[in-house]
């Protein structure tokens, strides 16, 4: 048997996550702590998109998760749509501290709409850096994300 049918992976179902939204809002800080377990406080911004895998266990059976972490950077953003093919869930981040992010999200939604099938592919909705409240005022309020939701 080779080595990769002893693998956890082998078998495995596979889902396509694909993190987006704007730059500097946390994606690759979310995935980082997903992935690890553990909060890195100097990251660098990605570059056009990052490729990870993560094994789950979802209902008994091994599912393996290929997640695509991309750049919210203006310059990369023509490439976005490329990640989003295929997706099964796609996680939209906002940063609760900035406004202009959580306007963000029409655009980024538009662009979904134009790319993936709205109807199966699951879309969450993510404020992010609750941790920094204590420093900066939050600027989305619980309610708003809701009704955006």
């Amino acid at each position: 048997m080779s080595s990769n049918q002893n693998s956890p992976f082998f078998g495995a179902r596979e889902l396509k996550v694909v993190l987006i939204g704007d730059a500097s809002v946390g994606k690759t800080s979310l995935l980082t702590r997903y992935i690890t377990g553990s909060h890195t406080s100097n990251i660098s911004p990605t570059l056009g998109a990052a490729f990870t895998t993560k094994l789950v266990e979802s209902d008994g059976e091994n599912v393996k998760l290929q997640i695509w972490d991309t750049s919210g950077e203006e310059r990369y953003r023509s490439m976005a749509p490329l990640y989003y093919r295929g997706a099964a869930v796609v996680v939209l981040v906002y940063d609760l501290t900035i406004e202009s992010t959580y306007s963000s999200i029409d655009h980024w939604l538009e662009a979904l709409r134009q790319h993936v099938n709205m109807q199966t592919t699951l879309i969450l909705l993510v404020g992010n850096k609750l941790d920094l409240l204590n420093t900066n005022k939050r600027v989305v309020s619980q309610e708003d994300a809701k009704r955006h939701a």
